[in-house]
């Protein structure tokens, strides 16, 4: 069988000393393409400098050339920002920063191929990022500027597998879309001369100043000025013996989901710890060891991290009331992860006792939200309600060290509203959270977010609104690599066209959703998607696929909760009652 292959060239550009990444480009593109992506009649092909042929000219402008040959540009950096491109009259500082610019403005011609632009970084080592030479405080000044103009977003790696990953999660994007669209036109006056002031921590080089150093980072980061936060974590951390330093680093780093990097750091924490026979900063670094575990969803590599980080704290005298109720209240994330919700419950309660001890206003609510979620997800909507309201309570009077609860406890409640009915006050429990989040500038809260309140929008019949906040969500979980909210956002708009009358485009987003659904193992929304499937197919006219994905629903529904069943059965009866005319199918 003849398939008909539409091939899209990949650029690279990058300065030297990142030939493993450029090797690893070359080797994704082509594994994504005899994979996955050749089958769907999408090929990728890698270009570079090093294809460029030789040829009589400025070897900069041959290159040019290829870049504006090309439909998506990627951008990779590391520790170097390279060397001007020639001695001839250029208003670049390197050849990399020329092919940006070129990327940029054949992004903004039309008559361009060029559809996409990528900038990825690869992390800096604490040593070296504390105290930048020329080159590297170049990469810096440009990652500060795109920071903060957001002109760009972009992604840090950590190692080639994840350097492998994230070029996979554009590439399945890019083929998901029905064609390669362009994407956002940019400003394409960056003034990469910029210089950050960086005075305030640089004269910081005193041990006895390290407080003043961490509070600054904190800072930062609050403001969202990354950049500038790793490299005062950083100094931080470089040459100092401070067990709290390297877990507040880890955590920032955890928070960026720079998970390798995060490991690393709470392994050396616990390292300092045993040093120095500190068992509550051993006990708090293991813990973050299984978040971090549990974050990768390693749920069977996390469990006994965080029992015996559990078992120190407990053992300690006095008890560290708050390092329990964290670790209690991950071990109950993780029991809900795995569908252990009576378990889940349990655990959660024991940690909201210990916080209810303590005078943390924002933990509690945060532990309150916990709580809720997992009443929530047992379907016990009253009670789910009512500690979602307390936890709302809570977290407003602790200012703005609960704004990040507050948004929690009022996400959640806006989907146990969704679920009895109340449409309009799930909005506004969603808009409140979506508010916070971007002014937090958490850019995948805000997404899922904004998921949410598409479904809600879809429930009350608003489908422009609903299409446009899970479009602004599902670019955020796409270029995050979050499947799950990928598979969301997908049914989302499956359920916006069906009732848009368009059931034969709905079938292939819930197929979609139904396939990350599976491999994720989250039975219940992949049951709630067969039944859309079902129903979409049913419209198509297609009966016997409905009643087949009705039947497969209602095998997995079997280890779920009756309701579930009931949905199941529901849905069954009505499709039989309005498409089976003559008793059979």
């Amino acid at each position: 069988m003849v398939i008909d292959i539409k091939g899209y060239r990949v650029f690279i550009a990058s300065p030297s000393g990142l030939d493993k990444e450029r090797r690893a480009f070359r080797e994704a593109l082509q594994e994504y393409s005899e994979d996955d992506s050749v089958p769907r009649g999408v090929s990728f092909l890698p270009v570079g400098w090093e294809d460029t042929l030789a040829s009589v000219g400025r070897p900069q402008e041959i290159i040019n050339e290829d870049v504006m040959a090309s439909d998506c540009f990627v951008l990779v950096l590391w520790d170097r920002w390279g060397t001007p491109p020639s001695k001839s009259k250029s208003k670049y500082s390197s050849g990399t920063e020329e092919e940006l610019h070129v990327a940029i403005d054949s992004l903004q011609d039309q008559n361009m191929p060029m559809r996409r632009i990528v900038v990825l970084f690869k992390g800096v080592d604490e040593r070296q990022l504390s105290d930048p030479g020329e080159q590297l405080q170049k990469v810096l000044d440009f990652k500060r500027t795109i920071e903060q103009n957001k002109t760009f977003l972009f992604q840090t790696f950590d190692s080639i597998d994840e350097f492998k990953r994230i070029l996979r999660r554009h590439l399945a994007r890019w083929v998901r879309d029905d064609k390669l669209e362009r994407g956002k036109v940019v400003d394409n006056t960056l003034d990469l001369t910029v210089q950050h002031e960086k005075s305030d921590i640089n004269a910081i080089n005193d041990e006895r100043d390290l407080n003043e150093l961490l509070v600054m980072a904190k800072e930062l980061a609050s403001l969202g000025q990354y950049t500038d936060a790793e490299a005062a974590y950083s100094k931080a951390v470089v040459g100092a013996t401070s067990v709290e330093a390297v877990i507040k680093y880890g955590r920032f780093l955890r928070r960026r989901g720079r998970l390798e990097h995060a490991s690393a750091m709470f392994s050396r924490a616990r390292e300092l710890a045993l040093v120095t026979e500190d068992k509550k900063s051993e006990a708090w670094a293991l813990a973050n060891l299984g978040v971090v575990e549990r974050n990768r969803r390693r749920y069977a590599d996390a469990e006994p991290v965080l029992k015996e980080a559990y078992e120190i704290g407990r053992n300690l005298s006095p008890p560290d009331r708050g390092l329990l109720a964290y670790v209690l209240g991950n071990l109950a994330q993780l029991n809900a992860a795995n569908g252990n919700l009576e378990e889940a419950e349990n655990i959660q309660l024991k940690a909201l006792e210990y916080q209810r001890d303590r005078d943390c206003p924002a933990d509690l609510a945060n532990s309150l939200g916990s709580l809720g979620v997992i009443y929530r997800r047992r379907g016990e909507w009253k009670q789910a309600e009512a500690i979602h309201m307390e936890g709302i309570s809570v977290a407003e009077s602790a200012g703005d060290e609960g704004l990040g609860p507050l948004a929690y406890n009022c996400g959640s409640l806006g989907l146990v509203l969704a679920h009895v009915g109340r449409i309009d006050e799930s909005i506004k429990c969603h808009e409140r959270a979506l508010d916070i989040n971007t002014r937090l500038d958490r850019v995948e809260s805000q997404a899922l977010n904004r998921s949410h309140l598409a479904s809600a929008y879809v429930a009350a019949g608003d489908l422009d609104r609903a299409l446009e906040h899970n479009r602004l969500g599902s670019e955020v979980n796409t270029k995050s690599g979050n499947m799950e909210g990928v598979a969301y956002n997908s049914s989302i708009l499956g359920q916006a066209l069906l009732k848009k009358g368009e059931p034969t485009k709905a079938v292939s987003l819930f197929e979609e959703a139904v396939k990350i659904y599976t491999r994720l193992h989250k039975t219940k929304a992949l049951v709630y998607n067969l039944v859309y499937l079902a129903t979409a197919e049913a419209k198509c006219g297609r009966t016997k696929r409905a009643a087949h994905y009705f039947d497969v629903a209602a095998t997995s529904v079997s280890s779920l909760n009756i309701e579930m069943v009931d949905h199941v059965r529901v849905a069954r009866r009505r499709f039989e009652d309005e498409f089976v005319k003559d008793g059979s199918i």
